[in-house]
């Protein structure tokens, strides 16, 4: 990619060029991979398991009697929810980070499937003994202190982006998607109050400093949690 008033992309194996008046960077956990806040914005790995369709009796004898989806108060916290299928699906707790941003999962599937397992039983014990049917991870864009942002950047002001939802991004995406369309229009000013509005990411350390700082506070998190 080329920055200036007009931005020049180059796309696939071919280097086909594009360009454009304005660019949005909507690609989250992805966005170090193309150059963007690859210090600050950091793609964590979670997974995401979901049990076979249940009998309602099921749901009954462990006092699952309604469909609010719900998360505990972990820092690093599982979320379940129960699907129209009768499904029970769980994911987070257990979050990774790869050297170099990487955006690959190296995980050994059968682990995260014990942490996932785990907190199912310690919440519903009647679960004992219950399998997942299938189970996934995927990449989340994470900032250091929890935060989100969304703005603009560069020296034409004409690279705008939304990112950083740390797991919030049904809740957020939207909203940003209409700031940035604002910021775009130049009608700024009604969301000169609104904290995530170009709020700047701490930015950490080059690899592989970067590596052992978030594993550390991965590891400080867990130890929390598990004092709870």
């Amino acid at each position: 990619m080329e920055e200036g008033k007009t931005i020049r992309l180059f796309l696939g194996e071919a280097n086909h060029k594009v360009n454009a008046e304005a660019l949005v960077l909507a690609t989250n956990g992805y966005t170090s991979k193309l150059g963007f806040f690859k210090n600050s914005v950091i793609p964590v790995h979670t997974p995401m398991a979901v049990t076979p369709p249940l009998p309602e009796s099921t749901f009954s004898n462990i006092g699952w009697n309604n469909r609010i989806a719900f998360s505990d108060t972990y820092n690093l916290l599982y979320h379940l929810s129960r699907t129209p299928d009768n499904r029970i699906l769980i994911g987070s707790g257990y979050v990774n980070y790869f050297f170099n941003n990487g955006i690959i999962d190296k995980d050994d599937p059968n682990l995260l499937k014990a942490h996932l397992y785990k907190e199912l039983i310690r919440l519903y014990p009647g679960l004992s003994g219950i399998n997942f049917e299938y189970l996934w991870s995927g990449v989340l864009g994470f900032s250091i202190d929890f935060s989100q942002s969304v703005g603009v950047i560069g020296s034409h002001k004409n690279i705008f982006y939304g990112l950083s939802y740390v797991g919030h991004g049904i809740n957020l995406s939207t909203l940003f998607g209409k700031i940035i369309a604002d910021l775009y229009a130049g009608e700024e000013r009604k969301w000169k109050d609104f904290p995530f509005v170009n709020n700047n990411f701490i930015p950490l350390p080059p690899e592989p400093l970067k590596w052992v700082a978030l594993h550390s506070a991965r590891a400080y998190f867990r130890v929390v949690d598990e004092a709870q």
